[in-house]
């Protein structure tokens, strides 16, 4: 092609053959860093991931009749009821919600009232 013989015709008129050999492996090296720091985040990314959803589900685990739970909508209440995948939540006297335990972000402890 017209690009690579103008590329070979200025490398031996200006003698750029041992510099760009040596940006050549320069580069080699970066790209090889490059796609380690790549990995390494990929790999903490999925590591996070994990132990967020080790931490949902210990949270589910949990949940018991009485606790005091505070969902993610930021609505607060007491549980009354546990199902299978579900809780019923009282967050007045007389007003009970039924959502999923998966909505729970995190339970009340009696020093956090």
């Amino acid at each position: 092609s017209r690009f690579s013989a103008f590329r070979d015709s200025v490398e031996q008129v200006f003698h750029l053959s041992p510099i760009i050999s040596g940006y050549q492996s320069v580069r080699k090296t970066l790209d090889l860093i490059l796609l380690a720091v790549l990995a390494a985040m990929i790999l903490l990314l999925i590591n996070q991931n994990r132990k967020r959803k080790r931490d949902a589900a210990n949270l589910v685990e949990t949940l018991q009749v009485g606790s005091n739970v505070i969902l993610h909508a930021g609505i607060k209440g007491k549980v009354v009821a546990i199902g299978e995948d579900d809780l019923e939540v009282e967050t007045t006297p007389g007003t009970k919600l039924k959502v999923l335990k998966q909505a729970v972000r995190a339970i009340q402890t009696s020093e956090g009232n």
